[in-house]
Formats: C-alpha cells, sequence, structure tokens
C-alpha cells in the first residue's frame, strides 16, 4: 500500500490517482494506485505525519507510564457511573458524553475527597489520642522514678506552654 511520505500524487481521476514514488526501490516509478490506498491528499502530509508522530509518542508514553492499580481505579469509578463498562488503558467517548460525565460525577467527587480525608483525619485522631495515652504513661512512669522535673517539662510541652 502506498504510503504519503514516499510518494508524491497528482489529482486523482475517478477512484485512482497517479503517484510517483519519492524515495526507496521505486525513487521516481510513476503508477496509477486507487484512492482508497493513500492515506491522505499530498497537501495534507504534513498535517497527518504530524499526528502520526504524536500517536506513536502517545503510545510511547502509555507504554512507559502503565499502572495497573491506577488502571484498575479508572475502571471501577467509570462502571460505577452506571455509564461506562470500565476502562482498558483507552476510554473512547464523544466529547459531548465525556463533558456530561465529568459535570454530572463532580459532586460525587467531591464527596468522595470529603469522605477520604474525613477517613484520613479519623485515623489520625485516634493516632494522637493513642500517642498522648502513650506520653501519660511515660509522664507517670517519670513521676515515680523521682524525675518531677522532666515530668513537668514534658507536660507542659504537651499542653502546648
Amino acid at each position: 500500500m502506498p504510503v504519503v511520505q514516499d510518494h508524491l500524487y497528482w489529482p486523482r481521476q475517478g477512484r485512482q490517482s497517479q503517484i510517483r514514488h519519492a524515495d526507496g526501490d521505486l525513487d521516481g516509478l510513476e503508477e496509477w494506485v486507487p484512492t482508497r490506498t493513500l492515506m491522505c491528499p499530498w497537501g495534507q502530509r504534513q498535517a497527518f505525519l504530524r499526528d502520526e508522530s504524536r500517536w506513536d509518542a502517545l503510545q510511547q508514553a502509555a507504554a512507559r507510564d502503565y499502572a495497573p492499580v491506577v488502571e484498575d481505579a479508572i475502571s471501577t469509578v467509570f462502571e460505577a457511573t452506571g455509564d461506562e463498562t470500565g476502562f482498558d488503558r483507552v476510554w473512547t467517548v464523544d466529547p459531548e458524553r465525556a463533558h456530561r460525565l465529568w459535570r454530572n460525577m463532580r459532586p460525587a467527587h467531591a464527596l468522595i475527597r470529603e469522605w477520604t480525608k474525613a477517613g484520613e483525619l479519623g485515623l489520625l485522631r485516634e493516632e494522637n489520642q493513642r500517642l498522648r495515652q502513650l506520653l501519660g504513661r511515660a509522664l507517670h512512669a517519670l513521676g515515680r522514678a523521682g524525675d518531677e522535673q522532666s515530668a513537668n517539662r514534658l507536660e507542659r510541652a504537651l499542653r502546648g506552654q
């Protein structure tokens, strides 16, 4: 199949276009080919080649940055919307539907962030309480051991004084 970067071609006549190979083993050969075998018109070749280059770079980045855990998380979120069946490294959807999904999911995202923070705050409060209890026991032990000065200093620090 002829490819754009290897050929120059003239306007089509019917369902065929005349091309001239611009490099490779067939350099200079002119022939008629079905227009369906051409990637794009010659005038659009730069945009086509730029898009192909960007697609290749995107594919390389996707392969390099693949994270199965993140993919599973995204898939779970999509499935939870009831609108999508999941995510398999590529998500294709028309822009209108994507905008609707992001608008409708904004409140859910805020709630998830709140729950996540609330969970973290709860864990931090529990850990803070546990550490305060340990410090209280240590203060009591210091007092029993006769080191009242260290116990008083730590107790003042605990109160923020």
